[in-house]
């Protein structure tokens, strides 16, 4: 029977001394290569090119739908103006009425048809980056298949591919639709009330600078680790169940057990270091929304109070609030994805 040998040596190449206290605390060894943005968005911008008529028509069909979100703020602050007109301007409020249900309605419709031309894409490029990704992992040596756990690589592959779907959406359906928003809300406010637009783009600029600087230097670090271990919890808990009769035979489930137990402990406080350092960004930029709110809000009502602006203007920054707000969250959590998937 063949020697014992259900794992190989920790990354750092040194033996195991006490295999019942074993922690892996040498977190500096669970650094992976990583690759910049750019080298990302290049090889998923590749599969996306696969199937062009898709692509493109999710993409502007997107952009029809923004434009109709843009249009929201305007259509209520116009059926608030002529709601305090008085009664004998029905007609007319009943059409704004009309107007904004139907810029709401239109964006709903509009942005479910995009997802129908996203979600074909985006099915079958992930089946092609698994295919691939396994055809390439079979062109590897026997040594090397030897080496390497095969539930490490198994947990890659799969990360692999969600990672795709998570950094595509994110850019495509999310980030580029939000940053248009934004600036275009910004842009129509200072248009027409200089102060209340440059509060608004300078809050959208700290907010979009704050969360990538804060997720790059102060959570993307913790977030790695957190990761290497997840794949090295797979790569060692699948090839010791696959070795249990091996295991057995040698009656080293406890060392099997302690081992185990060493990697999980590792990827525990890894892990809620991560989850900890995440719950502090959401909290600082939550609070950058309630300043948003408290800003556009009271600068409006200032205006409204000297004269400068109508009961319409007001309903226009809560509505453009309310609408940046959702774009904001949705961004700060995309870019938090994005820092996560980009391994």
């Amino acid at each position: 029977m063949p020697a014992y040998t259900p794992s190989p040596k920790p990354p750092n190449d040194r033996q195991i001394e006490n295999p019942m206290t074993e922690h892996y605390d040498d977190t500096d060894d669970l650094a992976e290569r990583t690759l910049s943005n750019r080298q990302v968005l290049g090889f998923i911008g590749a599969f996306w090119l696969r199937r062009p008529v898709l692509f493109w028509t999710s993409v502007v069909l997107t952009l029809v739908a923004i434009g109709f979100d843009l249009a929201l703020p305007w259509a209520a602050g116009r059926l608030m103006d002529i709601v305090a007109a008085g009664p004998d301007q029905a007609d007319l409020a009943w059409r704004a009425w009309a107007i904004f249900i139907g810029v709401f309605l239109a964006f709903t419709v509009v942005r479910n048809i995009a997802f129908r031309f996203w979600n074909p894409m985006a099915a079958a490029n992930m089946k092609d980056m698994t295919d691939e990704g396994f055809q390439r992992v079979q062109s590897y040596s026997s040594d090397w298949h030897a080496n390497t756990f095969a539930g490490s690589t198994v947990r890659r592959l799969s990360r692999g591919m969600w990672g795709y779907d998570m950094v595509s959406d994110a850019v495509i359906l999310w980030l580029g639709p939000a940053l248009i928003v934004l600036v275009g809300l910004s842009v129509m406010m200072i248009a027409r009330w200089p102060v209340v637009g440059a509060f608004s783009l300078a809050v959208v600029i700290l907010y979009l600078v704050s969360n990538l600087w804060l997720t790059t230097v102060y959570v993307r670090p913790a977030n790695l680790k957190s990761v290497a271990l997840d794949s090295r919890i797979g790569g060692a808990l699948s090839d010791s169940i696959g070795s249990n009769p091996t295991v057995k035979a040698f009656g080293a489930e406890a060392r099997e057990e302690a081992r185990i137990g060493g990697v999980t402990a590792l990827w525990r406080r890894l892990t809620l270091t991560t989850w900890t350092r995440f719950i502090n960004v959401w909290l600082w930029h939550n609070l950058m929304l309630v300043g948003l709110q408290a800003g556009l809000t009271g600068l409006l009502l200032r205006l409204w109070s000297q004269g400068q602006a109508s009961a319409g203007d007001v309903v226009f920054a809560i509505t453009a609030f309310m609408l940046m707000s959702g774009y904001l969250r949705n961004l700060g959590e995309n870019i938090r994805i994005d820092r996560k998937s980009v391994v």
